[in-house]
């Protein structure tokens, strides 16, 4: 490519770039039209890798909302992780559903519960930031384990101390954990999912699969996650 082409295609790309943000400033500006609270919304122009650039912003302030990424996972520098943003930035990220949610956010929750610290941190997180909710479905999925459903317990003990009718459920594995899950989210009616971050390897998560990309693969209702 000659030093004139290369030039060329340096203006067209910067060219692009700035319609780009053009058009994503008017859209933003439209959405947020008319709020109540115009002093709090404004908008924050990021350049880099989306996983990085996000959770650098991420960090402060109180929750990172990202919509649901519908093509799947992809390591492309434009695609974002939640459960990435959550591990990396220590502060609780709710993924929306590409459908759009119910008014009623987070009156009827449903809790995935392992007894593990991301999840107790994503319970702490979401209580704060939302609750009390109105009811909650405390799910363990696997095998039986009494001391487990005692512990699950406890923290409906807890959550009802705030205010919030709780219930805990265990039940088997139909087909994958997060299916399970999401069955449970549709037969309870919630209107909020809220789960740890994955415990293991982000390697095995991506490489393997698990239930927080399962889950947020399948989404049908907003998803609360903290790590």
């Amino acid at each position: 490519m000659s030093k004139r082409l290369e030039e060329q295609f340096h203006q067209i790309v910067d060219r692009m770039e700035v319609e780009a943000r053009s058009a994503i400033r008017q859209a933003f500006d439209e959405q947020v039209a008319g709020v109540s609270v115009p002093e709090r919304v404004h908008s924050l122009e990021i350049i880099g890798n989306s996983d990085i650039a996000v959770t650098k912003a991420a960090r402060h302030f109180d929750v990172t909302f990202i919509g649901q990424n519908l093509s799947g996972y992809s390591d492309g520098s434009n695609m974002i992780h939640p459960d990435v943003i959550a591990l990396r930035s220590g502060k609780p990220v709710l993924v929306v559903p590409h459908r759009d949610p119910s008014s009623d956010l987070a009156r009827r929750v449903v809790i995935a519960w392992d007894g593990k610290r991301a999840a107790a941190r994503a319970v702490g997180e979401a209580m704060q930031l939302f609750g009390p909710f109105a009811d909650a479905s405390v799910l363990r999925v696997g095998s039986q384990d009494a001391s487990a459903d005692y512990w699950a317990r406890q923290l409906c003990t807890n959550l009802s101390r705030h205010g919030t009718q709780a219930e805990d459920v265990s039940k088997m594995a139909k087909g994958s954990v997060a299916q399970t899950i999401l069955d449970h989210c549709a037969d309870f009616k919630a209107d909020l999912l809220v789960m740890g971050a994955y415990e293991h390897s982000k390697f095995s998560e991506d490489i393997l699969g698990g239930t927080t990309n399962d889950v947020l693969s399948s989404l049908i209702i907003p998803c609360f996650m903290a790590h």
